[in-house]
C-alpha cells in the first residue's frame, strides 16, 4: 500500500509540474476519471465478446439502432447544461445558496425535457409503422435517459468532485454486467440486452441524486419558473450544437437501419465500441481541465499560453495510440468479436484514426474556446462541419460497405471541426500574442 501511495504521489507531482498547475485538483480528478475509464474498459472487454457471440449480427445491430434513436432524447435531456451549468457551478462554488438555486432549477429543467422526450418517442412510434414492433426495445433503452436526468454530472464536474462521477459510472457498469450475464443468453433476450445498460445508469443516477446533499453544500428546493426558464435560455446555443451533432450520427444509423442495413450497423457499432475504449482516455483529462480552466478565471492570454505549451503533449500520445490500433486491428477484431465480424476491420481502422482527431479537437475547443466563452463560434464550426454529414454519407454508400461509409463520415466530420477550432485559435492567438509565433 505504501508503494502504491508513493507511486500515485509521484504521478501527481509530475503532472502538476508538467501542466504548470498550482494545486492537485486537476490531477486528482483526472486520476479518478482515468480509474473509472479503466474499470469501464473491463466491462466491454467482457460483454462485447459475449454479446457478439450470443446475439446474431442482425440483433446486435437492432440494439445499436434503438440505442442510437434513444440517444437523441438523452441529448435533449442533457441540453447544453454540460457546458453552461458546469461553468456556472464552477464560478459560484463558494456560494451554497446560489449553488442550491442552480441545482434545483437545472434539475427541474432536465426533468421537463426528459418528459417531453418520452412523449415525442411515444408519438413517433405510434405514427411510424416501422417502429411499432420495436416499442419495447425503445422503452427499455429510454430508461438510460432517466439515469442521465437524475445524476448531476454537471454539478460534480463544476465542483471538481470527479470521484463521485467515477463511483456513479462504476456502479452503473457493475449493475449492467450483472443484468447482462443473468438475463441475456440468445436472440430471444435482445430486449434485456438493450435494457440492462440503461437500468444500470438509472440505478446509479438515483443513488447519485440522493447523495447530493451529503457530498456537496447544495440543499435542493422548489425552483422558481423564472430560474428554470433562464437555464433553458442559457443552454439553448450549446444544445443546438449538441443536438445537431447527435442527429448527424444517430440519424445516419436510424436511416440505414430502416433501409435494411441492420447487419452493417452491427459491424459499425462493434468497431465503434472497441474504439470507444481508447477514446475514453481523452474524457477524464478533458472533463477535469475544462472545469479547472473555467473556474480559475485566467485571462485569455494565459489560456492561449497553456494550449501552446501543452498541445503536443495532449494530442501526440493519442496519435501513437491510433497508429497502434490501426496496425493490430486485423488481429483484435476476430479475437474480441469472433470471425463473423471479420468484415468490420476496415471500419475499425478508420475509427481508430478518429481517436487522435478527437484528442486534437479538445485541445483547441474544450481547453480554449469553451473556457474563454466562445460558445457561438464553437457552435458555428460544428454546424459547418455537420453540413457535410448526409452529403458525404450518401455519396460514399455506393462506393463502400455501409459500416465503412459511416466510419469515414464520422471521422471526416470530426476532422473538419478540428481544423476549424485550430484556425480560430491561431487567429485569436496571433491577435492577442502577436510576438509569439504559432
Amino acid at each position: 500500500m505504501q508503494a502504491a501511495s508513493e507511486a500515485v504521489s509521484r504521478v501527481r507531482q509530475f503532472a502538476t509540474r508538467l501542466f504548470g498547475l498550482r494545486g492537485h485538483a486537476v490531477v486528482h480528478n483526472t486520476l479518478w476519471l482515468s480509474l473509472v475509464q479503466f474499470s469501464g474498459y473491463l466491462l466491454p472487454m467482457v460483454t462485447l465478446p459475449y454479446l457478439s457471440r450470443v446475439l446474431s449480427v442482425e440483433k446486435f445491430g437492432s440494439i445499436a439502432y434503438a440505442q442510437s434513436f434513444v440517444w437523441n432524447f438523452t441529448v435533449l435531456t442533457e441540453y447544453g447544461f454540460n457546458i453552461t451549468a458546469t461553468r456556472e457551478v464552477a464560478v459560484n462554488r463558494g456560494k451554497p445558496a446560489e449553488l442550491s438555486r442552480i441545482f434545483s432549477s437545472v434539475l427541474a429543467a432536465k426533468g421537463i425535457l426528459m418528459l417531453a422526450g418520452l412523449a415525442i418517442l411515444l408519438g413517433i412510434v405510434r405514427i411510424v409503422p416501422r417502429f411499432r414492433p420495436d416499442l419495447q426495445m425503445f422503452l427499455a433503452s429510454f430508461v438510460s435517459v432517466i439515469g442521465y436526468w437524475l445524476f448531476p454530472t454537471w454539478l460534480f464536474q463544476g465542483l471538481e468532485l470527479m470521484k463521485h462521477v467515477a463511483v456513479r459510472d462504476f456502479l452503473s457498469k457493475a449493475a449492467s454486467l450483472i443484468l447482462l450475464f443473468g438475463l441475456v443468453h440468445g436472440d430471444r433476450d435482445y430486449i434485456w440486452a438493450a435494457g440492462a445498460p440503461a437500468a444500470g445508469l438509472a440505478l446509479a443516477g438515483l443513488v447519485g441524486l440522493i447523495a447530493v446533499p451529503f457530498l456537496t453544500p447544495v440543499r435542493p428546493k422548489w425552483p422558481r419558473w423564472t430560474d428554470v426558464w433562464d437555464k433553458l435560455k442559457t443552454g439553448w446555443p450549446p444544445f443546438l450544437t449538441n443536438a445537431a451533432s447527435s442527429l448527424s450520427y444517430s440519424t445516419n444509423v436510424v436511416l440505414l437501419g430502416s433501409l435494411g442495413y441492420a447487419a452493417q450497423i452491427g459491424l459499425f457499432n462493434a468497431s465503434f465500441r472497441i474504439c470507444s475504449l481508447p477514446r475514453g482516455f481523452i474524457a477524464p483529462l478533458a472533463t477535469s481541465l475544462y472545469s479547472h480552466l473555467s473556474h480559475r478565471g485566467r485571462s485569455e492570454e494565459e489560456t492561449i499560453a497553456f494550449v501552446r505549451r501543452n498541445a503536443k503533449l495532449l494530442s501526440l500520445p493519442f496519435l501513437a495510440m491510433s497508429l497502434a490500433m490501426m496496425i493490430v486491428g486485423p488481429f483484435i477484431i476476430p479475437w474480441v468479436l469472433g470471425r463473423k465480424y471479420g468484415t468490420a476491420i476496415p471500419a475499425f481502422e478508420v475509427l481508430a484514426f478518429g481517436v487522435f482527431v478527437l484528442a486534437l479537437s479538445h485541445v483547441y475547443s474544450t481547453y480554449y474556446m469553451l473556457p474563454c466563452g466562445y460558445d457561438k463560434a464553437w457552435a458555428r464550426i460544428i454546424l459547418i462541419s455537420l453540413a457535410l454529414n448526409m452529403l458525404l454519407l450518401w455519396a460514399l454508400l455506393p462506393l463502400m460497405p455501409a459500416s465503412v461509409a459511416l466510419a469515414v463520415t464520422l471521422t471526416a466530420i470530426d476532422l473538419t471541426a478540428t481544423i476549424g477550432y485550430w484556425r480560430f485559435f491561431r487567429r485569436r492567438s496571433r491577435e492577442l500574442l502577436p510576438a509569439v509565433s504559432n
